[in-house]
């Protein structure tokens, strides 16, 4: 049975964690602490063949719990998740060899995975089990700046990264873009990190482009003997099966659907071991600069990309998106525009290209509406594909996103909702919700979503809060929008929510539910409020059930009105949802 340590300074984290381990197919024993402290207590009595730790936590943090274990567990392997990305935490965990990241919101099945792959192949996160072109292309993702010390056998070598970029390698009588092919080629390679050694840079083409040129090296010796001073022109093998066709075309499948399901650096190590196979595809080369946030890589992938297929379509547009995105030389950190993949600073919330806002801002409400709607459309059935093979939050928050940018709020409310059911641990979900919500509860009149008019009748499956007896609310409105802000509102306060469009489904919904407490409209279609009131209060079986009147009627007779025909209370839109759960409580 297999050991596992989990440190993080959130319980629920470590639940959730513990619970998906506990039922893989293999045994594996799960120990959890909640700080680097008491984490060391478990390393020094239990045998532990994985630690998981998050990085910010209180009395020892994660760089010094990996910093000890580096000195005295260094047969352990370490795998990382956490929020924490910057270039600072970055270099810190390379200095002590830590290269296996899961970056938090994480997908539990993705961790999972992870973590059995660490454990069938004991690829340690330090010195000699990293495989360099995968610990290459790391340190290219995220932007680190270090020296590599590579060794292997008799040889050894210097390569040397800049904010990602490769700026020199040096052998014994190499130096340069052949220092780096030739160290690329050696095998069991042993590396060590250091702070950046300064060099010029005498390095000009783009890492994939060196990693390639090592694999074709290194193939060719196994084939002819290794012909050192010849540069292989040739990049494509005309003799390829029938079999190793299908196969590169699979890679390239998988490396997409990586890609829209927001795996981008398992997407990047697939679509590596597509273009060693094919580099001429230019589809492959596209994919690529969507996945790498260095920019002077991305031009270089585009520069290939259009080198191989100039007039293409994808490729001009691709060309297009970038030179529309502008000088993000002095931007803090690139992110991709989760709808057309154009690059964006990450301070900014609106793209260049596509004119889509990627979190939720009121800008949205404010702004006239320019965003492309085709691409929209098209990233809407990405991501609903996303989500029909996987249980992935962000594909539904994107997905509810870009329903937001159409302008179909209901669908964009429901899609942000079940991402908070999904990561409730995860903050700027919930915090995206709530502006959400709290700006349609606030408005005079609510945007209404007129290509959605599916009605949900009930939000009982939602289980936010476990273990609470859950009070059954009946709530009468006829606006599907404002109906869903207050149902998502009492399910994430642990009430049960029965809808209701109309007076004469609420009487329906009354005999079948017994509510505890009744939310009505006053302007409601069939029969008013006022009307179903009365009904209700004539009923020996319902009229101690309290009434709440939710309407944009504020008028003093209107809720007199309110007052003489039984309601207990009167609540005018726009409205506040913290009020509203308060005035709930307040009754039951």
């Amino acid at each position: 049975m297999k050991n596992i340590l989990i440190i993080d300074d959130n319980q629920s984290i470590l639940d959730i964690i513990s619970a998906k381990l506990k039922n893989c197919d293999e045994p594996i024993n799960v120990k959890t602490a909640l700080n680097g402290k008491l984490a060391l207590e478990i390393l020094h009595t239990s045998k532990i063949d994985l630690v998981i730790t998050d990085l910010d936590m209180p009395e020892m943090d994660g760089f010094e719990l990996l910093s000890y274990m580096n000195k005295h567990f260094n047969d352990i392997p370490a795998l990382v998740m956490t929020g924490l990305d910057s270039p600072e935490h970055k270099t810190r965990l390379a200095r002590v060899g830590i290269f296996n990241f899961i970056e938090k919101p994480f997908d539990i099945n993705l961790l999972q995975s992870e973590i059995l792959n660490i454990l069938h192949n004991r690829n340690k996160g330090h010195l000699n089990s990293v495989s360099l072109p995968n610990l290459l292309q790391t340190i290219e993702m995220d932007e680190k700046t270090l020296t590599l010390r590579i060794v292997s056998h008799e040889k050894f070598g210097y390569m040397h990264f800049d904010k990602g970029l490769l700026i020199d390698a040096e052998t014994d009588n190499l130096i340069g873009e052949d220092a780096a092919v030739e160290i690329l080629g050696w095998d069991e390679a042993e590396i060590k990190f250091q702070d950046l050694i300064t060099r010029e840079n005498k390095i000009h083409v783009s890492l994939m482009n060196i990693i390639l040129e090592a694999s074709r090296n290194k193939d060719e010796s196994c084939h002819h003997n290794r012909e050192t001073d010849r540069l292989v022109d040739e990049t494509v093998d005309q003799d390829k099966s029938a079999n190793d066709t299908l196969r590169t075309a699979q890679l390239l499948d998988k490396a997409i659907d990586l890609a829209e399901g927001r795996h981008f650096k398992a997407a990047l190590k697939t679509l590596t071991e597509f273009l060693k196979l094919n580099p001429r595809n230019h589809m492959g080369w596209i994919w690529y600069s969507r996945l790498i946030s260095n920019l002077k890589v991305v031009h270089s992938a585009l520069k290939n990309a259009r080198l191989i297929a100039p007039n293409d379509p994808i490729v001009i547009t691709e060309t297009e998106k970038n030179n529309i995105a502008g000088d993000l030389s002095n931007a803090e950190k690139i992110h991709r525009c989760p709808f057309c993949w154009c690059p964006m600073d990450i301070k900014n919330l609106k793209c260049r290209y596509c004119q889509t806002y990627r979190h939720f801002n009121e800008q949205i409400f404010t702004t006239p509406k320019s965003p492309n709607n085709k691409i929209l459309t098209q990233a809407v059935s990405r991501y609903v594909k996303v989500i029909d093979r996987e249980e992935n939050p962000m594909a539904h928050f994107y997905l509810g996103m870009a329903y937001l940018n159409l302008g179909q709020w209901e669908k964009g409310l429901d899609h942000l909702h079940k991402t908070v059911k999904l990561a409730p641990s995860i903050p700027i979900y919930s915090d995206q919700l709530r502006k959400l919500m709290a700006h349609l509860a606030s408005r005079k009149s609510t945007c209404e979503d007129q290509n959605n008019k599916k009605e949900t009748e009930s939000t009982s499956d939602d289980d936010t809060l476990v273990g609470r007896s859950k009070n059954k609310i009946l709530v009468v409105e006829d606006s599907p929008t404002t109906r869903k802000i207050i149902t998502i509102t009492l399910s994430q306060n642990g009430y049960d929510a029965i809808e209701a469009r109309d007076g004469l489904e609420a009487l329906s919904r009354l005999n079948e539910a017994s509510p505890d407490l009744i939310l009505l409209d006053i302007i409601l279609p069939k029969m008013d409020g006022y009307k179903v009131l009365s009904i209700i209060k004539e009923s020996p079986e319902f009229k101690d059930i309290p009434v709440i009147m939710l309407t944009s009627k504020d008028g003093f007779l209107n809720k007199a009105k309110g007052k003489f025909s039984g309601s207990n209370a009167y609540l005018t839109k726009p409205f506040d949802p913290g009020v509203l759960i308060e005035t709930i409580e307040k009754h039951l």
